[in-house]
């Protein structure tokens, strides 16, 4: 399972390679963690070597863990909707300019995949909307660059003039690519941010770029209070 990870950051295969060798290495997880149960038994039975029982209880541990992952993944994957553009403003959403330059041939566009997509999202994702604040736009956008570090993402452009912001956050097994990109935009009553997260690989994202957009905004309501 490390190797199918390793292999794809590496650019030795594709994504749904990787995909492929996670799958299989779950089914021969789970293979061991039913052997290690039945060493387990064997070992709590009596007579029987100390070892066993550690082993046993060790590969059950590891297998069971194994297997969970992919499982979990793919659980996300048929329960989720198949997008990977997500959006505060659905309407008129945020727009990428910095993060393009970076984004390869065969990735993703930058472009918003419109309204079906975006009726998908508020059917799946309810809470995620425009977060409005009665304070000034130069200190919600100096607050936002702060919430975007603390989420773990890593700042591609900030221009405070325009009041927009780009990042960009890889996840920590394949090491896939999310863009995710910031407007604040000053309001009669103070100050409107919204964020929108897009996946440069894939159709589906498990929810990947729904969780970026809750975990700037909940940084950032930490932040102003």
């Amino acid at each position: 399972m490390l190797c199918a990870a390793a292999g794809y950051r590496a650019g030795h295969w594709e994504f749904a390679t990787g995909f492929d060798i996670v799958r299989w290495a779950a089914w021969i997880a789970l293979a061991g963690c039913l052997l290690s149960i039945s060493g387990l038994g064997l070992g709590m039975a009596g007579g029987r070597p100390a070892w066993l029982l550690v082993a046993g209880l060790a590969g059950a541990v590891v297998g069971a863990t194994a297997a969970y992952i992919p499982w979990s993944w793919q659980h996300r994957y048929e329960t989720l909707p198949k997008i990977h553009d997500i959006s505060t403003d659905s309407d008129n959403p945020p727009e990428f300019v910095a993060v393009v330059k970076l984004r390869k041939p065969g990735d993703n566009t930058v472009t918003y995949d419109g309204r079906e997509i975006a009726q998908m999202q508020r059917k799946a994702y309810p809470d995620l909307d425009t977060f409005e604040t009665p304070q000034p736009k130069d200190r919600v956008f100096e607050a936002t660059k702060a919430a975007v570090e603390s989420a773990g993402m890593h700042i591609v452009d900030a221009d405070a003039t325009s009041g927009r912001i780009e990042a960009s956050v890889a996840s920590f097994f394949f090491g896939f690519v999310d863009d995710v990109v910031i407007r604040v935009s000053a309001t009669p009553k103070g100050t409107a941010v919204d964020v929108r997260s897009k996946s440069r690989t894939g159709g589906g994202d498990r929810g990947s770029n729904a969780d970026n957009v809750r975990r700037i905004l909940a940084q950032l309501k930490a932040r102003l209070g």
